[in-house]
C-alpha cells in the first residue's frame, strides 16, 4: 500500500511539474523535436536548427498580405462637341486672321515620309519646274495625312508620247494612263490624282499661261497636291455633282492652300495677287454661281464654278476655327460621317448656321450674291 501511494505521489509530481518546465523555456535553450511548437511567456517558440544543434527560437508569423483592391475604372466620358461662339468679324479681320493662320501653319513640318519625284520633259519651263518642285514638297510636308508608300510623281509633259512612255516606265496601270492621256488631250493645263499630278506644257505654252495666268499657274503645285491629301483623308472625291460633299469644299480649299503655298515659295503675294485672282474669277466668271447661296454650290461643271466662292468660304472658316479644325472635317468624312455631321464634329459649328452667317458677310468679302 505504501508503495502504491509513493508511486501515485511520484506521478503527481511529474504531472504538475510539466507546466512549470514549459514556462521556464526561453529562446536559445536546447530542444529535441524539430519544428515542435510551444507557448512560453506569451510567445510561441519553435524548435529550429542552429547549425548542428536544435534550439528554441521565437516563431515569427508571416503577415498575410492584404490584397490591393482593384480600382474601379473611371468611365471615359463620351466626347462632346465644343460649341464655338460665332464671332462678328469684319471683312478685314476675316482676311487677316485667315492669312495669319495659314502662314503660321506652313511653318511646321508634320509629314516627312512622302517621296515626291518630279519628271519634266525637255522643253518644260524651268520656272514652272521650280514652282512644282517647291510647292509640292511644301504642301506634302505641311499637312497631316496618310502618305502613300509609293513614290508620288509630278509629271510635266510637252508631248503626249513622252508622257505615255513616262507613265508606263513608272508602272502606272493602263486605266490610269488612259485617264491621264484623256485629260492631256482635252487641253487641261494641270490635273491631279492620289498618286500623281500632271502638267500639260503644250497647253500652257499655247495659251501663254505663264504670263497671262501667272498666279493661277503658281498655285497649281500646292492646289493639286492638296487634292491628293483630301482624297487620302476622305477615300474619294465629290465627283462633278457633289451630292455627298459639295464641290465648294473641295475646290475652294485647294485654291486657298495653293495660293498661300505659292506665296511661301516666293512665287506670288497671296493677298495682293492671290485674293485678287479669286475676286476676279468670281466677278467675271459664272453668273449662275453668283446667283447661288453657298449651300447650293455643290456641282463643278460648265455652269457652276465652285472655286472662287469656295475660296471665300474657306477663308471665313479658317478665320473662325483655324487650320487644324478645318482639316479635321476631311478626317471625319473619311470615317463615314455625312458632311453636316463631319463639319459640326470637327469645328463645333453647325453647318446651317455657318451657311447663314456666310451669306451675311460674303458681300463684305467681295463675293456679292447677285
Amino acid at each position: 500500500m505504501r508503495k502504491i501511494q509513493a508511486l501515485g505521489l511520484s506521478m503527481l509530481l511529474i504531472v504538475f511539474a510539466s507546466p512549470s518546465y514549459a514556462a521556464a523555456i526561453s529562446a536559445g535553450q536546447k530542444c529535441t523535436k524539430l519544428n515542435q511548437n510551444i507557448s512560453s511567456k506569451g510567445k510561441t517558440l519553435i524548435c529550429s536548427k542552429n547549425g548542428s544543434k536544435l534550439i528554441w527560437k521565437i516563431k515569427v508569423s508571416k503577415p498575410t498580405p492584404t490584397p490591393t483592391p482593384t480600382p474601379t475604372p473611371t468611365p471615359t466620358p463620351t466626347p462632346t462637341v465644343t460649341k464655338v461662339e460665332w464671332k462678328s468679324l469684319t471683312a478685314e479681320e476675316i482676311t487677316s486672321q485667315a492669312s495669319q493662320a495659314m502662314q503660321s501653319y506652313f511653318l511646321t513640318v508634320r509629314t516627312t515620309n512622302q517621296v515626291i519625284k518630279v519628271l519634266a520633259e525637255k522643253g518644260s519651263n524651268p520656272t514652272l519646274i521650280k514652282w512644282i518642285t517647291d510647292g509640292s514638297s511644301l504642301v506634302s510636308k505641311t499637312f497631316t495625312y496618310p502618305p502613300s508608300n509609293k513614290v508620288f510623281y509630278d509629271v510635266i509633259a510637252v508631248s503626249r508620247g513622252w508622257m505615255e512612255v513616262t507613265y508606263k516606265s513608272a508602272e502606272f496601270s493602263s486605266d490610269e494612263i488612259r485617264g491621264r492621256l484623256a485629260a492631256f488631250d482635252g487641253g487641261a493645263p494641270a490635273f491631279g490624282g492620289t498618286t500623281t499630278n500632271t502638267w500639260n506644257m503644250s497647253a500652257i505654252v499655247q495659251n501663254n499661261l505663264m504670263v497671262r495666268d501667272k498666279t493661277g499657274m503658281a498655285q497649281t503645285a500646292g492646289h493639286e497636291f492638296f487634292h491628293a491629301i483630301q482624297e487620302r483623308l476622305v477615300g474619294s472625291n465629290p465627283g462633278p455633282g457633289g451630292e455627298k460633299i459639295p464641290n465648294w469644299f473641295w475646290e475652294g480649299p485647294a485654291m486657298f492652300v495653293g495660293l498661300y503655298s505659292a506665296e511661301v515659295i516666293g512665287a506670288i503675294n497671296s493677298q495682293a495677287e492671290g485674293r485678287e485672282y479669286m475676286l476676279s474669277r468670281y466677278r467675271t466668271g459664272s453668273a449662275v454661281t453668283r446667283g447661288l447661296a453657298l449651300e447650293n454650290v455643290k456641282a463643278n461643271n460648265s455652269e457652276v464654278d465652285p472655286y472662287a466662292i469656295g475660296y471665300a468660304a474657306t477663308e471665313y472658316l479658317v478665320a473662325l476655327v483655324g487650320v487644324e479644325k478645318f482639316l479635321q472635317i476631311y478626317k471625319e468624312l473619311g470615317q463615314g460621317s455625312s458632311f453636316s455631321s463631319a463639319f459640326e464634329d470637327a469645328t463645333g459649328l453647325n453647318l446651317e448656321e455657318f451657311y447663314s452667317h456666310f451669306e451675311e458677310i460674303r458681300a463684305g468679302l467681295g463675293f456679292t450674291k447677285s
